[in-house]
């Protein structure tokens, strides 16, 4: 493989998995651990939702000329990360006014959102740790943002395999060194790692586009 196609493989790897640093974080500081059994769960969880939605997004290319198809996927992606840094860049009073609107939505998808709301949620038995019984819900709230990264980078070409094994590897790494973060009380990088995120996807999205 080539080190320009590794380049967006990379960068949306990376991106997909912002919300495990807010969320390793909040646990952290907690002192709630996230034992390796449930983190290779989430992460296998979150690789096959991509994969998933890369193959879907490679189907829908397949029926658009070439070109199109790497602009659309492109400004999907971009979108995405223009999304992600306005949702950054909101207010507290903003973003409780978003929260209490989630109760409009079907019971079950405005569950799994409050979860990245309110990470400690998700340890029912209060044990200080989130085993296999409760890591379920984690892992559907944090593949969400796979899936219109995976329909953007299907339909761009990227390749889904590199893409899956790179998701799968960060989403390890990076719920790990939130945890980490956390017990030292870095809440601020949360919010950073979800201006980054943007950023990367932002960039994903206009190479893309212009290759």
């Amino acid at each position: 493989m080539r080190s320009l196609e590794l380049v967006p493989i990379l960068l949306v790897a990376i991106s997909s998995n912002a919300d495990n640093v807010a969320v390793g974080i909040a646990y952290g500081i907690r002192n709630v651990r996230v034992p390796l059994p449930s983190n290779l769960f989430i992460a296998v969880f979150t690789g096959c939702v991509t994969l998933a939605s890369m193959l879907a997004g490679q189907r829908i290319a397949y029926y658009l000329p070439p070109q199109l198809a790497s602009v659309l996927g492109g400004g999907i992606i971009a979108g995405i990360g223009a999304w992600v840094l306005v949702q950054a860049a909101r207010s507290p009073a903003t973003e409780s006014r978003t929260t209490a609107s989630r109760s409009t939505l079907p019971r079950s998808l405005s569950k799994v959102l409050s979860v990245l709301d309110n990470p400690l949620s998700v340890d029912r038995d209060l044990s200080g740790h989130i085993d296999l019984k409760e890591v379920c819900l984690l892992a559907l709230a944090l593949s969400l943002n796979n899936v219109g990264n995976g329909i953007g980078a299907g339909m761009a070409g990227i390749n889904p395999t590199s893409t899956t094994i790179a998701v799968m590897f960060f989403s390890v790494v990076t719920l790990w060194l939130g945890v980490i973060a956390g017990g030292f009380g870095q809440r601020v990088l949360g919010s950073l790692a979800r201006v980054v995120s943007g950023v990367l996807l932002v960039a994903v999205g206009m190479y893309e586009i212009h290759l």
